[in-house]
Protein backbone atom coordinates (compact mmCIF):
# COMPACT_ATOMS: atom_id res chain seq x y z
CA UNK A 1 0.00 0.00 0.00
CA UNK A 2 2.63 2.38 0.80
CA UNK A 3 4.35 1.79 -2.88
CA UNK A 4 0.74 2.52 -4.37
CA UNK A 5 0.44 5.72 -2.39
CA UNK A 6 3.92 6.86 -3.28
CA UNK A 7 3.79 6.45 -6.91
CA UNK A 8 0.02 7.66 -6.55
CA UNK A 9 1.52 11.11 -5.34
CA UNK A 10 4.60 10.86 -7.78
CA UNK A 11 1.81 10.65 -10.64
CA UNK A 12 -0.57 13.00 -9.23
CA UNK A 13 0.24 15.80 -6.73
CA UNK A 14 0.92 19.51 -8.03
CA UNK A 15 4.44 19.95 -8.72
CA UNK A 16 4.64 22.92 -5.59
CA UNK A 17 3.54 19.83 -3.33
CA UNK A 18 6.41 17.07 -4.66
CA UNK A 19 8.74 19.77 -4.16
CA UNK A 20 8.03 19.20 -0.27
CA UNK A 21 9.31 15.67 -0.21
CA UNK A 22 12.55 15.85 -1.92
CA UNK A 23 13.38 12.22 -1.12
CA UNK A 24 10.17 10.63 -2.73
CA UNK A 25 11.87 9.11 -5.53
CA UNK A 26 14.19 7.49 -3.10
CA UNK A 27 11.24 6.80 -1.07
CA UNK A 28 9.79 5.03 -4.20
CA UNK A 29 13.07 2.99 -4.78
CA UNK A 30 12.95 1.86 -1.46
CA UNK A 31 9.70 0.55 -1.54
CA UNK A 32 10.33 -0.71 -4.63
CA UNK A 33 13.40 -3.41 -3.47
CA UNK A 34 11.09 -4.72 -0.89
CA UNK A 35 7.63 -5.56 -3.00
CA UNK A 36 7.02 -8.43 -5.60
CA UNK A 37 4.14 -8.54 -7.46
CA UNK A 38 1.86 -11.93 -8.29
CA UNK A 39 -0.35 -12.54 -11.21
CA UNK A 40 -2.56 -14.67 -10.96
CA UNK A 41 -5.02 -16.54 -13.35
CA UNK A 42 -7.59 -19.45 -12.58
CA UNK A 43 -9.58 -21.56 -15.12
CA UNK A 44 -12.60 -20.72 -12.32
CA UNK A 45 -14.12 -16.85 -12.24
CA UNK A 46 -14.72 -16.16 -8.59
CA UNK A 47 -12.17 -18.12 -6.75
CA UNK A 48 -11.17 -16.88 -3.88
CA UNK A 49 -7.74 -16.24 -2.91
CA UNK A 50 -5.69 -16.13 0.08
CA UNK A 51 -2.10 -14.46 0.08
CA UNK A 52 -0.14 -15.37 4.05
CA UNK A 53 -3.39 -16.04 5.27
CA UNK A 54 -4.88 -12.66 3.83
CA UNK A 55 -8.10 -12.69 1.57
CA UNK A 56 -7.08 -10.05 -1.49
CA UNK A 57 -9.96 -10.90 -3.62
CA UNK A 58 -11.52 -13.13 -6.28
CA UNK A 59 -10.20 -14.41 -9.36
CA UNK A 60 -10.06 -12.67 -12.29
CA UNK A 61 -7.74 -10.11 -11.02
CA UNK A 62 -7.23 -7.29 -13.22
CA UNK A 63 -3.20 -6.77 -13.27
CA UNK A 64 -0.48 -8.05 -10.56
CA UNK A 65 -1.13 -8.18 -7.25
CA UNK A 66 2.13 -6.24 -5.06
CA UNK A 67 2.90 -7.90 -2.00
CA UNK A 68 6.14 -7.76 0.14
CA UNK A 69 8.92 -9.83 -1.29
CA UNK A 70 9.78 -13.31 0.23
CA UNK A 71 8.47 -16.54 0.47
CA UNK A 72 4.29 -16.50 0.47
CA UNK A 73 1.72 -19.40 0.41
CA UNK A 74 -1.24 -18.67 -2.18
CA UNK A 75 -4.36 -20.33 -1.23
CA UNK A 76 -7.17 -20.45 -3.76
CA UNK A 77 -10.50 -21.70 -3.39
CA UNK A 78 -14.02 -21.77 -5.02
CA UNK A 79 -16.70 -23.79 -3.78
CA UNK A 80 -16.99 -27.38 -6.07
CA UNK A 81 -13.36 -27.42 -6.49
CA UNK A 82 -10.47 -29.02 -4.84
CA UNK A 83 -8.35 -26.47 -2.72
CA UNK A 84 -5.01 -25.35 -4.29
CA UNK A 85 -2.27 -24.28 -2.26
CA UNK A 86 1.44 -23.37 -3.99
CA UNK A 87 4.37 -21.74 -1.90
CA UNK A 88 6.24 -19.32 -4.50
CA UNK A 89 9.03 -17.04 -3.57
CA UNK A 90 8.15 -13.75 -4.94
CA UNK A 91 11.84 -11.67 -5.65
CA UNK A 92 11.50 -7.69 -5.17
CA UNK A 93 10.78 -6.14 -8.69
CA UNK A 94 9.88 -8.85 -10.30
CA UNK A 95 6.70 -10.37 -11.28
CA UNK A 96 5.72 -13.66 -10.40
CA UNK A 97 3.32 -15.88 -12.73
CA UNK A 98 1.17 -18.20 -11.19
CA UNK A 99 -1.29 -20.06 -13.67
CA UNK A 100 -3.47 -22.54 -10.88
CA UNK A 101 -6.04 -24.92 -12.57
CA UNK A 102 -8.47 -25.74 -9.97
CA UNK A 103 -10.42 -29.42 -10.65
CA UNK A 104 -13.96 -29.95 -9.83
CA UNK A 105 -14.47 -31.97 -7.06
CA UNK A 106 -17.26 -33.78 -9.19
CA UNK A 107 -15.03 -35.39 -11.48
CA UNK A 108 -12.82 -37.38 -9.03
CA UNK A 109 -12.75 -40.36 -6.96
CA UNK A 110 -10.14 -41.15 -4.25
CA UNK A 111 -8.19 -44.59 -4.80
CA UNK A 112 -5.77 -46.42 -2.03
CA UNK A 113 -3.40 -48.45 -3.25
CA UNK A 114 -1.34 -50.67 -0.45
CA UNK A 115 0.88 -52.84 -1.24
CA UNK A 116 2.41 -56.15 0.98
CA UNK A 117 5.83 -54.83 -0.52
CA UNK A 118 7.49 -52.10 1.10
CA UNK A 119 8.46 -49.20 -0.75
CA UNK A 120 6.52 -50.46 -3.38
CA UNK A 121 6.18 -47.39 -6.67
CA UNK A 122 2.76 -47.21 -6.88
CA UNK A 123 2.14 -45.74 -10.65
CA UNK A 124 -1.29 -44.70 -12.18
CA UNK A 125 -1.82 -44.63 -16.19
CA UNK A 126 2.14 -44.56 -16.29
CA UNK A 127 2.84 -41.32 -13.81
CA UNK A 128 4.13 -42.36 -10.66
CA UNK A 129 1.82 -40.75 -7.16
CA UNK A 130 3.69 -42.19 -3.85
CA UNK A 131 4.82 -45.34 -2.56
CA UNK A 132 2.76 -47.90 -1.10
CA UNK A 133 0.22 -47.51 0.56
CA UNK A 134 -0.80 -44.24 -1.31
CA UNK A 135 -3.88 -42.11 -0.87
CA UNK A 136 -4.51 -39.98 -4.65
CA UNK A 137 -7.03 -38.04 -5.97
CA UNK A 138 -7.52 -39.03 -9.40
CA UNK A 139 -10.26 -38.51 -11.60
CA UNK A 140 -13.15 -40.11 -12.87
CA UNK A 141 -12.85 -43.22 -15.16
CA UNK A 142 -10.96 -46.01 -16.42
CA UNK A 143 -7.24 -46.64 -14.82
CA UNK A 144 -4.25 -48.81 -14.98
CA UNK A 145 -2.61 -49.06 -11.73
CA UNK A 146 0.72 -50.43 -11.66
CA UNK A 147 3.27 -51.03 -8.66
CA UNK A 148 6.36 -51.93 -9.25
CA UNK A 149 9.66 -52.98 -7.05
CA UNK A 150 12.98 -54.00 -7.59
CA UNK A 151 13.47 -57.90 -7.24
CA UNK A 152 9.89 -58.41 -7.51
CA UNK A 153 7.62 -58.95 -10.77
CA UNK A 154 5.11 -56.11 -11.36
CA UNK A 155 1.66 -56.29 -10.21
CA UNK A 156 -0.91 -53.86 -12.15
CA UNK A 157 -4.69 -53.51 -12.24
CA UNK A 158 -7.44 -51.76 -14.41
CA UNK A 159 -9.98 -49.80 -12.51
CA UNK A 160 -13.16 -47.95 -12.70
CA UNK A 161 -13.53 -45.07 -10.25
CA UNK A 162 -16.38 -43.47 -10.26
CA UNK A 163 -17.74 -39.54 -9.16
CA UNK A 164 -16.91 -39.87 -5.59
CA UNK A 165 -15.94 -43.53 -5.06
CA UNK A 166 -12.96 -44.27 -2.52
CA UNK A 167 -11.92 -47.57 -4.02
CA UNK A 168 -8.89 -49.68 -2.25
CA UNK A 169 -7.12 -52.23 -4.16
CA UNK A 170 -4.12 -54.25 -3.12
CA UNK A 171 -1.18 -55.10 -5.21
Amino acid sequence: KALQYLEQCSREAPPDLKAKVPGLQKLIDEQRARVGSVVITTNVPGAKVRIREKSVGETPFPGALHINAGKAVVEIVAEGYFTVTKEVDVPAGKETVLDVKLSSRNQFGMLVVKSPVKDALVFVDGKPIGKAPVEQEVSIGKHRVLVRRDGYREADQQITLEQGEKKEISL
